[in-house]
């Protein structure tokens, strides 16, 4: 069994994962810039997989901290003032 043999299952998962998050256009502009950048894509692919990492982990500190629906306006409040408390998830919420 060679390594492409071994690496196959690997493969299919990332891409089953990712297919199921990702529209087929995201797909192709992937599967398109993998080949073009060759190994230095999945350097790319890594260092992302650790910064939403690093993002979920603050995220999980600030709710364990700081309980309830409201912890990121509390924070905000606490660290920022008042008025940016107020402002801040007004915005994020016509944002998104």
């Amino acid at each position: 069994m060679n390594t492409s043999e071994k690496s196959a299952p690997f493969a299919f998962s990332l891409a089953l994962a990712m297919g199921l998050m990702l529209s087929p256009e995201s797909l192709i502009i992937l599967g398109n810039s993998m080949g073009s950048a060759g190994s230095l894509f999945l350097v790319f692919i890594i260092s992302s997989i650790v910064v939403y990492l690093f993002t979920a982990l603050s995220y999980a500190k600030i709710h364990s901290l700081y309980a309830g629906p409201e912890g990121e306006s509390r924070l905000i409040k606490e660290v920022l003032g008042a008025i940016p408390a107020i402002v801040f998830p007004c915005l994020l919420n016509r944002l998104y």
